[in-house]
């Protein structure tokens, strides 16, 4: 099977971090599937972190963005030339786009002049950034309607879509393959690091200040507990602040930067449990990356992690209460020894492994191209 995969974003030099769960997409259609990635967008965003695993093809106009009303004539000019450029790939078989607010309409053009089916998968989160804008709205619908198959990471998402007058041909929630090979099963006890972990990017909504705070409500409750924060975001200054007026040096670890998945892991191997108390998320791959070490997590009760959480892998909690996150941290440590890692491993790789994941995957393809 050939397949065409369109990335949103995709992990390159100069942007790292950038849709980094698309390396896993690509090690899942690695396992049945010959795989091009078409790298394009009006703007360059870098070089591809490219792998063995696919094909890499790279197409883009211009090295920045064109001012104000000119950058509507920018994207008409690329995605012109883009499709263009498209069509000497070798035909695929199936068309993946992930995301179809910027190339979609290149997407379902390539579809079309194939004659092949289009599967779009959405990441977008919140949804509102695009169900509050008419124009981008109306281009989405256009796309998402005339796809084979959407494929909405969460139930939430789908819902999120549905309540905006969208009607797609077919639904099917797969959500995010999570690579468990890389994160890897703990060896050390959960209790033996008395550390809890915040770890993600340092924005209002992610909830690193409220985690912050809340620790600082009952550090006084959780004897030899530290906290460890790290990320990098627009909370970074009021953390930092935060630490030093409430002379927290001893008891939070501030890790400020840019952590590539690897040291992820060590992160999560150094943790007794992960706090996450985000207030949207359109999936959320951090808490089942860190599931995936065996390690529990106290999660908000929001959105899309409500998919793949179960009273075995930790706690949701209300990502705006800082009472009830502190609640939260104390139950998770007074519970610290009935939660067991393997356990929660495998709830990871049985829903959201990579292998079963492609598996998933190829069926919904088959089903598309017979």
């Amino acid at each position: 099977m050939r397949v065409l995969l369109i990335p949103e974003m995709y992990p390159s030099e100069d942007h790292p971090n950038a849709g980094v769960f698309m390396q896993d997409q690509v090690r899942a259609l690695s396992s049945f599937a010959e795989t091009t990635v078409f790298n394009t967008g009006p703007y360059d965003r870098g070089a591809y972190r490219e792998t063995d695993m696919a094909r890499f093809v790279d197409f883009h106009l211009f090295d920045r963005k064109w001012p104000g009303p000119l950058n509507a004539a920018a994207y008409a000019l690329w995605e012109r030339q883009a499709f263009r450029a498209a069509k000497r790939i070798p035909k695929p078989d199936i068309i993946h786009l992930h995301g179809a607010a910027l190339r979609g309409g290149l997407a379902a053009k390539l579809a079309k002049h194939w004659e092949v089916p289009l599967v779009v998968t959405e990441h977008t989160g919140p949804w509102s950034t695009i169900s509050d804008r008419p124009y981008i709205l109306r281009r989405v619908k256009k796309v998402m309607e005339a796809a084979d198959c959407l494929m909405p990471v969460s139930r939430h998402l789908a819902d999120e879509i549905a309540a905006s007058g969208i009607q797609p041909k077919r639904i099917e929630v797969l959500g995010n393959p999570v690579n468990t090979e890389l994160f890897s099963l703990r060896s050390a006890p959960l209790s033996t690091c008395k550390n809890i972990l915040c770890l993600g990017r340092l924005d209002d909504f992610k909830g690193a200040l409220r985690t912050l705070r809340a620790f600082a409500k009952t550090a006084d409750q959780l004897p030899g507990y530290t906290l460890t924060i790290a990320g990098e975001g627009e909370e970074a200054a009021d953390i930092r602040s935060f630490i030093e007026t409430h002379s927290l040096e001893g008891r939070v670890e501030f890790h400020e930067g840019f952590f590539f998945r690897e040291q992820m892991l060590e992160y999560f191997h150094a943790a007794s449990f992960l706090v996450f108390p985000s207030l949207h998320e359109s999936f959320g791959l951090v808490p089942l990356e860190a599931m995936s070490t065996g390690l529990p997590v106290l999660l908000t009760d929001r959105t899309g992690p409500r998919d793949y959480f179960d009273p075995k892998v930790g706690m949701q909690v209300d990502p705006e209460s800082e009472e009830a996150i502190a609640e939260g941290m104390r139950t998770m440590a007074g519970r610290i020894n009935k939660f067991e890692p393997e356990v929660i491993r495998e709830h990871v790789t049985e829903g959201w492994g990579v292998e079963g994941y492609a598996e998933r995957l190829q069926e919904a393809y088959k089903k598309l191209i017979n």
